[in-house]
């Protein structure tokens, strides 16, 4: 059922977001006329920008609806704002919330803020991309600007441009229901500077097949440019023969394509004091079969610093292994590496015996 508020949506700003209490109000009415002829358990909301707040509104009047979907769930005039406002896990017994969108919205004018809320307010909630800039919209951008510097005025599209990210979100869902199982989002420490080193405990589904997890996470994965937006996510584990402060970069290479460190504005590589390093590579396109795994000691001020305190101009990298879906592939014999230099460690799906 497809519910047309067109004209509670086209007014100002504060209105449309007052109109959700009430549209709320009457999709619960409904509901309630009809549930003698179905069970509240099945009902599921989905719901994009304002109506995720819609959606939250009619499960806090209609208790024991079975899972709401926020698509972007609307973020000025509900961000940090009490529950009773917005969507929050209470309005349903299920509540999977994607975020595409996610900023300070008043930076909208300078092109870098979002319209979508960043907190979470569900039991899960999924953060593509960090929960901003997507790369397909990254895309958009450069068009718009080529259009423009060009002259072609007659092709710039200002909502499409401000809305990208915000709209993309529709976009995702509905590829999870043509394609089962499409988006793997990861639950990591430290939210997603623990996803970017690849510190992660547990899965789950973004989209149509998300699952209630037992406690409430925040999951993270990285999209690609085009449709489905699927690439391949990785975890590398590798363990060297020292503690001190190494920085590693790990390249990962297949059949048919090659994965390395995700790079996301305001997050960075970090580098590990222990014995084992992580982290989370990423490829835009799915690879079939891996091969081996290049490592490089970076001459970076945090190794360069174990050269010149510690002398430590070489290191045993004692073994690796790549986790992905649900293989692991293993490098099992020690290679010496140096201070700037690379090597490879084939990889195989034969566990280690040491």
């Amino acid at each position: 059922m497809l519910v047309e508020w067109e004209r509670g949506s086209v007014q100002t700003y504060p209105q449309a977001a007052a109109n959700t209490r009430v549209v709320g109000a009457e999709i619960a009415r409904l509901l309630r006329l009809v549930q003698t002829k179905i069970l509240l358990k099945d009902v599921h909301l989905v719901g994009i920008s304002l109506g995720a707040h819609i959606s939250g509104t009619c499960g806090s009047l209609l208790p024991g609806i079975g899972r709401i979907t926020a698509l972007d769930a609307a973020g000025p005039l509900f961000e940090n704002y009490p529950p009773s406002i917005r969507l929050d896990p209470t309005d349903a017994l299920f509540v999977d919330a994607i975020h595409t969108d996610g900023d300070d919205f008043y930076k909208v004018v300078m092109a870098e803020g979002g319209l979508g809320i960043h907190h979470s307010i569900g039991h899960a909630d999924f953060y593509p991309n960090g929960g901003h800039t997507q790369p397909h919209c990254n895309g958009v951008m450069s068009r718009t600007l080529t259009d423009i510097t060009s002259g072609s005025l007659q092709n710039v599209q200002l909502k499409k441009l401000v809305a990208c990210d915000h709209e993309l979100s529709l976009d995702y869902f509905a590829q999870s229901i043509l394609t089962s199982h499409l988006y793997t989002a990861y639950a990591c420490d430290d939210d997603q500077q623990g996803f970017i080193d690849g510190r992660c405990s547990s899965t789950n589904y973004m989209g149509y097949d998300a699952y209630k997890p037992s406690t409430d996470r925040k999951y993270y994965l990285h999209m690609s440019d085009n449709r489905p937006y699927r690439g391949s996510h990785f975890i590398a584990t590798v363990t060297v023969n020292v503690s001190n402060l190494v920085c590693l970069r790990l390249t990962l290479k297949g059949a048919n394509g090659v994965a390395g460190h995700i790079q996301q504005p305001g997050f960075k590589k970090s580098c590990s004091l222990s014995s084992t390093q992580c982290a989370m590579l990423y490829s835009d396109v799915p690879i079939s079969t891996l091969h081996s795994l290049n490592i490089t000691w970076e001459d970076n001020a945090a190794s360069h610093s174990q050269v010149l305190v510690h002398g430590l101009t070489q290191l045993t990298l004692v073994n690796a292994s790549v986790s992905y879906g649900d293989k692991i592939y293993y490098s099992c014999t020690p290679v010496l590496l140096g201070f700037t230099l690379s090597v490879t460690m084939p990889l195989s799906t034969q566990k280690c015996t040491n």
